[in-house]
């Protein structure tokens, strides 16, 4: 097995992986650097799974469009414990929690993992990979939305074109009601 990043892994049958609900700080390609916090996220996982058997399980879409398996990874063997790779990743800090509605069936658990890690600064959240932006700091032109009763929330999106973009229910997280 060899570990491209901190949440794909080619497995010794040649097979790609997505480790999916998460996603790690990506490896350089062709002429694109490498995102920051890269090599810790790789050696995490490497940690973890290299000379390990695999087992595969998938919650939604198997295949993504450069035919990678879109799996929840957990090990198999007897070398160690038995690991879930895919929330270790989480909990760990070397992964946050990425919602995709293709593949979301067993993402609920991985929210509580995340605010864990990221309320005990674990990993990338201490290194300062990821920062939580208020809303308030982005463009002006950004299309927001309120809810109605003043519901305090944080989003898990992508900002398009002026477009926050919400992509399942569960990248958004009601933080307090009024």
């Amino acid at each position: 097995m060899r570990v491209l990043d901190g949440d794909a892994l080619v497995l010794d049958t040649g097979q790609s992986v997505r480790l999916v609900g998460i996603e790690a700080p990506t490896a350089p390609y062709r002429d694109r650097e490498g995102d920051a916090g890269y090599e810790t996220a790789k050696r995490l996982l490497e940690d973890m799974v290299l000379g390990r058997e695999v087992e595969l399980r998938y919650g939604g879409l198997t295949r993504d469009r450069y035919d990678r398996a879109l799996a929840y990874v957990v090990t198999t063997d007897a070398l160690g414990p038995r690991l879930w790779l895919n929330a270790e990743m989480v909990r760990i800090g070397g992964a946050r929690v990425r919602v995709d509605p293709d593949t979301a069936a067993a993402h609920g658990p991985l929210l509580e993992l995340k605010m864990k890690a990221r309320k005990e600064t674990r990993g990338l959240w201490e290194d300062g990979v990821w920062i939580i932006h208020d809303a308030g700091a982005l463009p002006a032109d950004a299309e927001l939305c309120q809810l109605p009763d003043g519901t305090r929330t944080r989003a898990r999106a992508f900002l398009r074109d002026g477009r926050l973009e919400v992509s399942h229910p569960l990248n958004l997280e009601i933080l307090e009601a009024p």
